[in-house]
């Protein structure tokens, strides 16, 4: 559906901003592309400003998907074969990757924010619980060009056939879904439909920009989570008492250094036993309406978590 169109109580011309959703006047508009069909698609100043400042350094590899042109594939993560009790799933848990692919377009797979809410409710016609869950995903996260979510819905329900490439393996929780974002427009949209899974073992993706960056990083390389492990002490470790000893520094300037220094991206991110992943297929979300693979790692939240 295009972006609404509205009028200020002086005549002016308004445009709804596809990442806020708020009526701007032309003025207040950044950018108009086009999509396929002919419909516009409007980005606000205070949008895009926000887009260009965000972290674009916090790319990692999505686990099972294929990179490069030698076709390296990530490997997958390993996920339980048997679910453990719905009723253990529910509570809140902190959203920390999402990766999104499209057919015509960038790439997205990088370290995030947002909250993914997990209840039970009790299916009618039977006398068992089911999953009814929430995302709400933090916008100042999201990036120019890259297919977004704000905030869907889904409920358990079986999808039919649904696979995703590299996410195969494991049980898997059916759901579907629809899209509440605050950038959509108003009337039907086709229903998401996506499979929830948990993780078994932990696993390390490697850092690697995704295309919305055009910085360039060595591979880092690494047999198993041993040696992922050794790779992320030697990045957490400070090197604030060899700058003291070898350099004759002050504690304060050494320990500045060293809040530099831990500045840059770490090497590796690490999925934990436990995670959820849930993957999901959008409907004619891409900007030539293509649909759209997402994927959602979250863990959960513990006391004093914000």
């Amino acid at each position: 559906m295009p972006p609404r169109s509205e009028s200020a109580p002086d005549g002016t011309d308004l445009k709804e901003c596809t990442r806020c959703g708020s009526a701007k006047s032309l003025s207040e508009i950044s950018e108009v592309r086009l999509r396929v069909g002919g419909s516009a698609v409007f980005i606000c100043r205070s949008c895009k400003k926000r887009e260009e400042i965000a972290p674009l350094r916090l790319g990692y590899e999505c686990p099972g998907w294929m990179y490069g042109r030698e076709g390296y594939r990530c490997p997958r993560l390993r996920f339980d074969g048997i679910l453990p009790p719905i009723q253990s799933l529910a509570g809140s848990y902190n959203v920390l990757f999402f990766a999104a692919d499209q057919a015509f377009g960038p790439r997205y797979h990088r370290k995030t924010k947002g909250t993914l809410t997990l209840g039970t409710v009790e299916k009618v016609d039977r006398d068992e619980s089911i999953v009814l869950g929430t995302v709400l995903m933090d916008r100042t996260m999201a990036i120019s060009d890259t297919p977004w979510v704000d905030e869907f819905s889904f409920l358990q329900e079986a999808t039919g056939t649904l696979t995703f490439s590299g996410f195969e393996d494991g049980a898997c929780v059916p759901y579907r879904g629809i899209h509440r974002g605050g950038t959509s427009s108003t009337g039907s949209q086709p229903l998401l439909r996506g499979q929830l899974r948990v993780v078994r073992e932990r696993f390390a993706a490697r850092c690697r920009p995704d295309a919305k960056c055009g910085m360039k990083q060595p591979p880092i390389t690494f047999g198993d989570m041993d040696e992922a492990d050794k790779v992320m002490r030697k990045y957490e470790s400070s090197i604030a008492p060899w700058i003291c000893r070898n350099l004759s520094l002050p504690d304060l300037v050494a320990a500045r250094i060293c809040a530099f220094w831990r500045a840059r991206p770490p090497p590796l991110f690490m999925f934990e036993r436990g995670d959820l992943c849930l993957t999901t297929l959008w409907p004619r979300k891409g900007y030539m309406y293509d649909d759209v693979s997402t994927v959602l790692v979250a863990r959960r939240r513990i006391s004093g978590d914000l």
